[in-house]
């Protein structure tokens, strides 16, 4: 009686093979799975990065596409006419003002003036350069020359060259 309820050796060598394949199967996705887990970390990772890129680039072009329309705005003719606009506003008046050519860099291209003040004292200097460096127009002092005068040690010849960048 003993015999009928044992399980044949064909049947246990069945059962102890079906067993075994479980567990190969069931060991082969729990290591999928880990590998899964781990690409998944890493790719977060990777979002998170783009997505701070992304972020970047984008403060980037408002920067961009603002100076670009302050530049639409305020139209200059050329860099005579900036430099002009600038003293101007400061009450200076230029010895000399005069173009000193222009320069096609790919996209854009630079236009030179050559400037002059005689008689001018060193506030005024540095409010002419802070207002160059902070013009909506896209400016740039390339050189810089300043000299005493002999009549009066407190005041200065300035003579300087200005690029104006243009599309």
């Amino acid at each position: 009686m003993f015999r009928k309820l044992a399980l044949t050796d064909g049947a246990l060598s069945i059962m102890m093979f079906a067993v075994a394949i479980f567990a190969i199967f069931a060991l082969t996705l729990f290591i999928s799975a880990q590998g899964i887990k781990k690409k998944n970390s890493v790719m977060k990772t990777q979002i998170e990065q783009i997505t701070a890129l992304k972020d970047y680039v984008r403060k980037v072009n408002d920067v961009v596409k603002l100076q670009e329309r302050k530049m639409g705005i305020t139209k200059a003719a050329g860099a005579v006419s900036a430099i002009e606009q600038s003293l101007n506003s400061l009450g200076l008046k230029a010895k000399t003002i005069k173009p000193a050519g222009m320069k096609n860099r790919g996209e854009f291209n630079e236009e030179d003036a050559e400037v002059i003040i005689e008689g001018v004292d060193l506030n005024k200097i540095v409010n002419l350069i802070y207002k160059i460096e902070n013009s909506v127009l896209p400016l740039k002092i390339k050189t810089a020359n300043i000299k005493t005068t002999f009549e009066n040690p407190d005041k200065f010849i300035l003579s300087f060259t200005v690029t104006l960048i243009k599309k």
